[in-house]
C-alpha cells in the first residue's frame, strides 16, 4: 500500500483535502492536533500564540511528539496483515523542523533550545520512517493563508504575525527538494482558492506509480474508467 502526505503553511486547506482524499480513495486519514474541537486539543497553541518566546520550545516538542505518534500509527497501519488501506497524512515530520527553524531565525527560540530540539528530532528520525510515497504541496500566498485562518475562527489564531508566516512559508518550500531526495514524489498544487480534490486526484493519477498502487491488476482502460467514476463521484459529493 502507499501513503500520501499533504504539506504547506497553516490555513491552506490541508486537513480538508486529506478528509476528501480519504473518502474517495478509501484511505485511512491521520490528522495532527490543531486546536479543533473534534481533534486532540493542543494545550500549547493559545499560550504560544500569546507569547512565542516563552512557549516556543514546549510547543515544538509537543508537536514533534504528536506528529511522531501520527507517523508511527500510519506505518503500523500500512504494515498491517489484514489488507491495509492507503494512508493520507495532513501533516509531515519534515515540516516540523521548518517551524522550529523559523522560530530560531526570528529570535523566538534560543539556540540552546533549538539544539535540544534537533537532538530529539534526530533520534526520532533515525527510528521512524517519515517520508510518504507522494506529497501534495499546497502553495498559497501568505496574505491568502492568513485570510483563510481568520475565516476558520479558531481561538487565538488571528494573532499570527505576518512576519512569522512569511519566514515560515520560505522555509517550508525547502521540504519539497528534501522529500524528493528521500524518494517521495512531490506534486505542487495551487491552493490560492482552496485546492480542488478533483485536481489532486488527477495529478496523482498522472504518475504511473500511483496508478499501479491503486490498480494493481487493472488495464489502462480500466484505470481511465476508475478516474471517470471518481470525477462523477466528485460532481455529486463536492459540487
Amino acid at each position: 500500500m502507499f501513503s500520501i502526505g499533504i504539506a504547506g503553511i497553516p490555513g491552506v486547506g490541508k486537513s480538508t483535502l486529506a478528509e476528501k482524499l480519504g473518502q474517495l480513495l478509501n484511505a485511512k486519514v491521520f490528522y495532527e492536533p490543531a486546536g479543533r474541537a473534534d481533534k486532540e486539543f493542543n494545550p500549547y497553541l493559545q499560550p504560544f500564540l500569546n507569547d512565542m518566546e516563552k512557549y516556543s520550545f514546549g510547543m515544538q516538542v509537543w508537536m514533534l511528539k504528536v506528529r511522531t505518534r501520527m507517523m508511527i500509527e500510519a506505518n503500523r497501519h500500512l504494515l498491517g496483515a489484514d489488507a491495509p488501506t492507503p494512508v493520507v497524512l495532513d501533516s509531515l515530520l519534515a515540516g516540523d523542523l521548518k517551524f522550529a527553524k523559523t522560530l530560531v531565525q526570528m529570535g523566538r527560540m534560543t539556540e540552546l533550545d533549538y539544539r535540544n530540539y534537533l537532538g530529539i528530532r534526530d533520534l526520532i528520525m533515525s527510528m521512524v520512517r517519515t517520508n510518504p510515497n507522494f506529497v501534495l504541496y499546497l502553495n498559497c500566498p501568505v496574505e491568502k493563508a492568513l485570510e483563510y485562518i481568520g475565516k476558520r475562527g479558531r481561538p487565538g489564531e488571528d494573532t499570527y504575525e505576518r512576519q512569522y508566516f512569511t519566514a515560515l512559508s520560505a522555509n517550508m518550500q525547502m521540504i519539497k527538494s528534501e522529500l524528493e531526495h528521500q524518494g517521495s514524489i512531490v506534486i505542487d498544487l495551487d491552493a490560492t482558492s482552496y485546492i480542488s480534490v478533483e485536481e489532486a486526484i488527477e495529478r496523482l493519477y498522472a504518475y504511473p506509480r500511483f496508478a499501479m498502487y491503486m490498480n494493481q491488476t487493472k488495464t489502462a482502460v480500466e484505470i481511465a474508467s476508475t478516474l471517470k467514476e471518481i470525477r462523477l463521484a466528485l460532481d455529486g459529493q463536492f459540487a
